[in-house]
This record gives C-alpha cells, structure tokens and sequence, in this order.
C-alpha cells in the first residue's frame, strides 16, 4: 500500500514520503527509511533511507502502535538545495538534511521547539521549513494550524506572519506578478512578508510536478574565464587552486594572475608554488604579471604587511593590463581577489567586473575582519588595542566566542597613531565591498559564524550599505599526492602502528617564532612522552646568517646532545618540509601539534586527527580559540603567549591526547566533522550548492560585453 504524503524537487530528482504497510506481523510500519525519489534525467527510481526509523522512535519511548501517529508528523522540504525531512515528537520538530544523497547521510541542522507557538494545542503541530533568510531565519508552515511563521534559531523565538489560516503552502521564486491573477489568492499583509519575495499559493500547487529549468553551467560558463589573483601568501594560493579545479569542472578557463616578487629570494617559497603549479590542470593558466620597479620590501617580521599592502596598491596597473589583454572573445566571469589583496577591487569596480574576495581563514575570523573596524568604537574614538590586552580583555563579537583582545592580530593594532594600524584599518574597511565573501569552510563546522554572516543587522547601517553574501566552499584541500611512498617518513610511518604517532608541523614560517630554546624544549617534551613523533624541523632565523640559509637546519646544533641517537627507532626529524595532507591521512598518525592555520586545521579534520593547538602569528591565535572553545577538537598549551612551551608542557599535553579519556573525546568529535566534511562537496552537499549558487549570482552580475 502506497500512500503519497509529502513530495518535493532538489536537483532534478522527484522525492516522495510514503506510508508503508506490511500486515504480515499484524503490526504496521511506517519507515521514513523508505523515502522514494525518481531522477527525472535519468528516469530512474530508487530508494532512500530516511534518518529516523520505527526503531528510533520506539527507543525513543514511543510504542509501535503510537508510531503509526508519527506518520502526520514526517514533511519534507527543500532548503538551501538540500532535501530536508522534519520530524515533530513531543512538542519538538527535528530538522534533518540529506547531505550525501549516494551513502544517504542526514545531518540535524536543527531542533525547533513548538511550545511557544502552539497556544496549548500541542499534539501534532509539524513543522514545514520553506525557506532560510539571508539572515539565517526560516520561514516556517506550522501544521495544522494554518500559521507562518518566521523562526530564529540564534533566540528559539518566532515571529508570526499575517496571512490568514493557510492550509498548503509551496514557494515560487519569480515575481508576484507574472502570476495569473486567479492563483495570486493570498496576498502578504506585511513588510515582512512582501521582503521575503514569493507568491504563497493554495495547494493549486500541490499535485503539479515540473523539471525545473535547471541552469547547465557547462553550457552557460563556455568561453568564460575566472581569473584568480592570489597574491604573496603560499597558505592562500594553495587552496585558490584547489577552488580552481571545481572551475575547471564546471567548463570554465581558469587565468591565475601571480605575482613572484618574493620568490627570487624565497627558497621555501618558490618551491612550494612550483609544486602546486606543476599539479595544476590544463586548463588552468598561470600568468606572471610584469614586475613593478623598486618594490618595497617584503620582510619577515611584523613590518611585512607594509610592504604587502604597498606592493597590491602599485600592482594594480599591472593587473588591469592583464585583465584588458584578455582575447575579446573571451569573456571575465569573474575574478577572485585574495582578501588581503582587497585594493584590486579598484580595478575591478573601474572594468565592471564582478569581484569576490577569497578568505583562506576560516568563517568566524571572516565574522571577526568584518566587524573589526567597529566593534571598539567609543565616542567616535577608536580606542588603542593596547590597554585592553594588558588587562586580558575579551571582547563579545557576533559570530564568535568570546574573543581575547591580545588575539585579534594584536600585534599591529596596538598604536592606533601608528602607520600599521592605520593601513590595517584601511584595508579592514573594504572588506564589506566585493560582490561576495568565498570562505575555505564547512558551515556545518562553523553554524554561529555562518549564521553571523547571514545576518543583514551584522554591520552598521551607517557605515556599511550591506554585509556582502557569504559563500562556504569548503574543505578546500589537497588529496594525497603522488608523493607518497617516496618521502623518508612516509615509508617509516609504514611500520608504526595505527593512531601511535604524534605529528609536529609549525608550517612554512614556523622558523619566525620558534627559537633554539623552544625547539630543545619541544626535543626534551617528545622524548620524556616516550610516545612515537615524526617532527618537521626548520631552523630558526638568525641574523648573522644569509636569509637564503633560513630554515634549513643543522639539527646536531639545534637539538640537545644524544637526543636523535636515544629516540631513535620511535622518533624521526626531517629537515624543511613533510608532505602534510599525505601524513595525516596515514593510518599511524594519531595527534598533530599544529600552528594553527586554518590549512593545516582543515586537512587534519578531514583526516580525524584531533590536534594540540600552539598558535604563532595572525589570525591563528582566533583559529585556536574556535578550535578548543567551539568546534572543541584541540587543546591548547600553555606558555605560547609568554613565548616558551616548556617541555614538562609538551609532555603533559601529548599524554593528555594520547592516553586520556579526554583525548578520545577529542578524537570522537573530530571524527563527526571529518564524515561531515567528506560529503559537502557530493551531490546535495553544503559546499557544492554554495559554489552552484556562487557561480550563478557572479553570472547575473557579468555585463554581457567583453573586456576591449
């Protein structure tokens, strides 16, 4: 016995809830596990599993008898690309989206209670989801009482619309008017309403189904070229060319306008970007723009911004040469901008080219840039950072936990007289401008940040039109290379057993902050732990040395006397380099003490390594506070801030996570976001409908002229 109760369309495929009934036990079942859907391109049925089951439910107090009840309650919906099935039970409804349709994994996004909206009739009131907001509230259909109503998941709070008993509600995307005035039956009695955009339709709707006119974006992006300007940072070019590869896939020409100021007297450098080049797809193009005469110069100290804004400002002619010799058949889709880079958008704005700026960090440093300009003005003052670090501060920042004073890239905004803090400021300003904001995250990783972001109320009116759209593409991550099985330490790792190893990687400009002491005590802290180590060492920077010598290190000199010769055989240093991805993706690795890049974070969450947090320089002090304090997969050490980690501290840490039940918590949770992050590039994933939605809103704003 079939009986059609809910049906929906995501992505050209048709999804029916059904009731289910099998006599011979007597008793019946009522599976959500037996979700149909047709594929409407491939004229296909199947069945999908559902997230909840006769099972669950029993477990969950309810009898057999009383889950037949349950049937009234399943609806599904469409939001944000995804199918979604909501489930009420005791006064609750569960929101639960599909997230990989070919393994049929659900993830519950929310649980909305109904008790303040029901008015004392609480038995059956299911919810409907119709869709999200740009600030993160669903429109909601409360079931049967014929309410809409709008939910705020930040309050647990609704706000009813005034419509009138509704009894079916579908959503319709295109204006009021083109509709024939015979279905135009109900019309929005409020300025809430009439923002959201629809038409809300009698069930006229409610037995029609079309194939949506699905946009084909290989078809639409031929001849089309995304250009990316990833300007001086290795950790920010590698995962624009990882966002260059679903480009590619999609039809489009990737140009790449690089700038190689650095890389004549950058070892390390040079040769990370040549390793990324050299893996890059054939259709993606890497163009060096011409070099600007004098250009200032770009150190490694806390001076370095200087010269990176200063070298942007004065590549921008450089630049738009290049975008205006593209061949005039070729047309700009759009182009990427690296956020610190944020003064090309001049050019951009000058060609009438849609700009998105990419941020390489993660979505609550992006809710803290955003806001950053504002969040300490006083009386039209903008107050020194310096006393508030003094005194170990937090400020409450929209998006984020509470955020040390002395983490917020404290270190250049300490003197607001100072030319530094200046420039930061100037260029922090802009960050609201670009068409759009692309972030390198997962936003079921980050759902207070993302939810910040989504807020139109996130910066003031006053000083900012609107807060940009936001668009979360990750986990933009290398897979494994072919490196592996031809580095030293992978072929050690071969013999260690599994989850045994304890990985320590600073990255490429770990040599800055890490001093010989520090690293004898990271040495001694290892060895005392007796538990196995691969290490990534790079020697500290010493100015009686030549800076083309940095980082390459004498280990006899830098590690204390016997060390190598008594950790031999549970213990390997290798000098400069390790391949990271490949490391962590090995099944010996069990711990990774990390810097704190969002790169590093992002490629030890999809490999499930929990990680011990030691923040050195940026925005990867907040990184740590996101880290340990909200998504809780890392712990901190202590000592980092007075600039030594003691190595009874490295030992305590490393047993914390190695032998600890703690540690297995830490391993758990990390385990969930590694599964989670997995399929939000599959199809129904988070990420790949934000790129979908990404690539459409940059086509609406192209001009249909070429660049001349």
């Amino acid at each position: 016995m079939l009986e059609s109760r809910s049906t929906v369309v995501v992505d050209a495929v048709v999804y029916f809830l059904y009731n289910s009934m099998y006599f011979g036990d007597f008793y019946p079942h009522i599976d959500p596990d037996c979700i149909a859907s047709f594929d409407l391109e491939r004229e296909e049925w199947r069945d999908l599993p559902g997230p909840i089951s006769s099972s669950l439910a029993m477990d969950e107090g309810e009898d057999m008898y009383q889950y037949i009840s349950m049937w009234p309650r399943l609806t599904l919906s469409e939001l944000k690309g995804s199918l979604v099935l909501s489930y009420y039970l005791r006064c609750q409804s569960d929101v639960w989206f599909l997230t990989d349709v070919e393994s049929g994994l659900w993830v519950k996004e929310y649980s909305i209670n109904t008790v303040s909206t029901t008015k004392g009739m609480i038995e059956t009131h299911c919810i409907k989801p119709l869709v999200v907001l740009s600030d993160g509230r669903l429109v909601v259909h409360l079931i049967p009482t014929g309410l809409l109503l709008i939910y705020d998941p930040r309050t647990n709070n609704f706000d009813e619309v005034r419509t009138g008993y509704i009894d079916g509600v579908a959503m319709y995307t295109g204006s009021v008017l083109s509709l024939p005035n015979e279905e135009r039956q109900i019309e929005p009695r409020s300025a809430t309403a009439a923002a959201f955009g629809v038409a809300l339709l009698h069930n006229r709707l409610g037995d029609m189904i079309k194939k949506p006119n699905k946009v084909n974006h290989r078809k639409a992006s031929m001849k089309k070229t995304i250009v990316l300007y990833p300007g001086l940072f290795v950790s920010h070019f590698a995962p624009m060319m990882q966002l260059a590869d679903f480009f590619v896939e999609e039809g489009y020409a990737v140009a790449v306008a690089l700038i190689d100021i650095t890389m004549d007297h950058d070892v390390a450098l040079a040769t990370a970007v040549g390793r990324i080049i050299a893996s890059a797809k054939p259709s993606i193009t890497v163009h060096r723009l011409p070099r600007i005469q004098d250009p200032p110069a770009i150190t490694n100290d806390e001076r370095m911004l200087l010269g990176y804004y200063e070298t942007i400002r004065r590549y921008n002619e450089p630049l738009r040469e290049f975008l205006c010799s593209l061949q005039p058949r070729t047309s700009i889709h759009t182009v990427v901008v690296d956020a610190p880079s944020v003064d090309a958008l001049d050019v951009t704005r000058e060609l009438r080219v849609p700009a998105y700026t990419f941020f390489a960090t993660n979505a609550s440093a992006v809710a803290v840039f955003l806001q950053l300009p504002w969040i300490l003005r006083s009386e039209g003052r903008q107050p020194s950072f310096r006393e508030l670090a003094e005194v170990d501060a937090s400020l409450d920042i929209p998006g984020v936990p509470p955020m040390p004073v002395s983490h917020l890239m404290g270190q250049y905004l300490e003197d607001p007289e100072s030319e530094m803090y200046k420039v930061m400021m100037g260029v922090t300003r802009r960050n609201p401008e670009p068409d759009g904001i692309v972030v390198n995250t997962v936003a079921s990783l980050e759902p207070r940040a993302v939810a910040a972001l989504g807020d139109p109320r996130l910066l003031p009116a006053s000083v900012c039109k609107r807060t940009p759209p936001v668009y979360c593409v990750g986990p933009l991550v290398a897979a494994p290379g072919e490196t592996k099985g031809e580095h030293e330490c992978l072929a050690w790792l071969d013999k260690q057993p599994e989850r045994s190893v304890v990985f320590l990687c600073f990255g490429i400009l770990g040599e800055v902050c890490h001093t010989e002491e520090q690293l004898k005590e990271i040495a001694l802290g290892l060895e005392s732990s007796r538990h196995r180590f691969l290490w990534v060492v790079r020697a500290p920077i010493s100015k009686e040395l030549p800076e083309s010598t940095h980082g390459n290190p004498d280990l006899d000199a830098l590690l204390p006397d016997g060390f190598l010769e008594r950790t031999k055989g549970r213990g390997l240093v290798v000098k400069m380099w390790a391949p990271q991805v490949e490391v962590l993706r090995h099944r010996a690795t069990g711990l990774f003490v990390t810097h704190c890049g969002w790169n590093s974070a992002l490629e030890a969450i999809t490999a499930g390594v929990p990680m011990i947090c030691w923040p050195l320089y940026a925005e990867q002090k907040m990184n740590k506070v996101f880290m340990v304090e909200e998504a809780r997969i890392g712990v901190e050490v202590v000592g980092w801030q007075q600039g030594l980690v003691s190595a009874e501290e490295v030992e305590a840490k490393v047993r914390l996570v190695m032998e600890s039940e703690e540690g297995e918590r830490l391993r758990a949770r990390v385990a969930e976001h590694r599964d989670v992050a997995a399929v939000a590039w599959k199809r129904g994933g988070s990420s790949r409908a934000a790129f979908g939605q990404l690539l459409s809103d940059a086509g609406n704003l192209c001009p249909e002229q070429t660049l001349a």
